[in-house]
């Protein structure tokens, strides 16, 4: 007859203690290792914007992304003339331009403004989708976020000529003085001058402890306890093309009276690793997936190309041709 034995550990409460603490830290450890690459997000999203032969920005009617550049462009030119006079000196459209009016110089600054542009378009989508998220739906428990407006962020002033200028005070513009005094006593958050100057105030609600700052001259980064968002604007003078006869069928322009330039903007989320192992206090963040999704959907010409039923239309434009021909 075989006898059995067992073997009894006896441990302390101490070393009880010491023990789950050890195996919870070797869990989480092993979720973040394992977890590595789902910690982070990437997308390019590929936009254009369309520049006459003249060097005016166009619009393309639906198309958010570049309706609202060419209200940017017609703005910040109206209202500073100098910027206007250089911004014609890059001569983004006419592809006759006499290269020797094209500098270095003038290429560098056109280049950079439509960066600032691009990155204006993301903080403003950025601006508008936080407000509606807290506001709209839910109560905003003001020891739980906080507001960052234009004195909070003097490195992207600098940094972002459509930004420093459209979120001014009012009685510092001139287009703006009568629309200062608001009768009601609110405030005013976007207003419009004469000639298409643009007032936008700026501010951006976010969890307490999040923070905004520069990365590099072209990217910023918004940092919150449970995930850093990294955007960054991209243009170095590439043009692209507008899907067969796009041009005269929707935008009523003759070919090549329009050039489409090709622009990006590259989006990185990175989520804290402890992040992943909790699951309370999200109500504060949940905004990040609905804000990608709209980037995406009014940043993006593919998407608008899509989503405007573009395809269908222009098929049924060129059978209704052949009808009309007799094809």
């Amino acid at each position: 007859m075989t006898q059995g034995s067992t073997l009894v550990l006896s441990f302390s409460s101490e070393s009880t203690a010491i023990l789950g603490a050890g195996l919870s830290a070797l869990s989480l450890i092993y979720v973040a290792v394992r977890g590595g690459p789902t910690l982070s997000r990437r997308l390019t999203l590929e936009g254009i914007m369309p520049v006459s032969n003249e060097g005016e920005v166009e619009a393309v009617s639906r198309y958010e992304f570049s309706e609202n550049m060419r209200s940017y462009f017609v703005a910040i030119t109206s209202e500073n003339k100098a910027i206007g006079t250089a911004w014609k000196k890059a001569r983004f459209g006419s592809f006759d331009a006499d290269e020797t009016e094209v500098t270095q110089k003038t290429t560098e600054f056109g280049n950079q403004l439509v960066r600032e542009a691009i990155e204006y378009f993301a903080l403003s989508q950025l601006s508008l989708h936080l407000s509606e998220y807290f506001q709209s739906e839910r109560r905003i428990d003001d020891e739980t976020v906080i507001r960052v407006q234009r004195q909070d962020i003097p490195q992207l002033l600098l940094d972002n000529r459509f930004l420093e200028l459209f979120s001014k005070p009012m009685n510092e513009r001139e287009a703006f003085m009568e629309h200062d005094d608001n009768e009601h006593g609110g405030r005013i958050v976007w207003a419009t001058g004469e000639d298409g100057q643009l007032f936008d105030l700026f501010e951006l609600i976010l969890p307490k402890g999040s923070k905004v700052r520069r990365m590099g001259k072209n990217g910023l980064r918004i940092d919150t306890s449970r995930f850093g968002l990294l955007l960054q604007a991209e243009f170095d003078r590439s043009s692209t093309n507008f899907p067969s006869e796009f041009e005269e069928l929707y935008l009523g322009k003759r070919f090549m009276e329009v050039h489409p330039l090709l622009v990006r903007l590259r989006v990185q989320v990175d989520f804290k690793w402890w992040s992943i192992v909790t699951r309370t206090g999200w109500d504060y963040y949940e905004w990040l997936d609905s804000f990608l999704e709209k980037l995406e959907s009014n940043f993006s010409f593919d998407h608008f190309i899509e989503s405007s039923g573009w395809p269908t239309a222009h098929t049924t434009a060129i059978a209704w041709r052949n009808i009309k021909s007799g094809a």
